[in-house]
């Protein structure tokens, strides 16, 4: 991600209990998707605020064998332990 500016989720309560969210890149950096995967109750706001921010922002492409390829990237927002590590998986096309 480059750029991210948080200031657009001000004021939407969020728990803190945690959120997970699916993306879909482009090799171009472009958000092309955003699926939210895991969101508690009264959170529902704040997921879709920051699924739209991500969305908005560029993000640098996954790389193989030294080019930019599309790739699906987990993102966890909250506190405690991830329920899975972060990963950027290339997409087949």
């Amino acid at each position: 991600m480059t750029g991210l500016t948080l200031e657009r989720l001000e004021g939407l309560a969020f728990s803190g209990a945690g959120l997970q969210l699916r993306l879909q890149i482009s090799a171009l950096g472009v958000v092309e998707s955003v699926e939210v995967l895991r969101v508690q109750p009264g959170d529902e706001a704040f997921a879709q605020a920051l699924a739209q921010l991500l969305r908005d922002t560029p993000h640098v492409p996954a790389r193989r064998d030294g080019r930019d390829v599309a790739s699906v990237k987990t993102v966890w927002f909250g506190r405690g332990p991830l329920p899975e590590p972060e990963r950027a998986y290339p997409v087949a096309r």
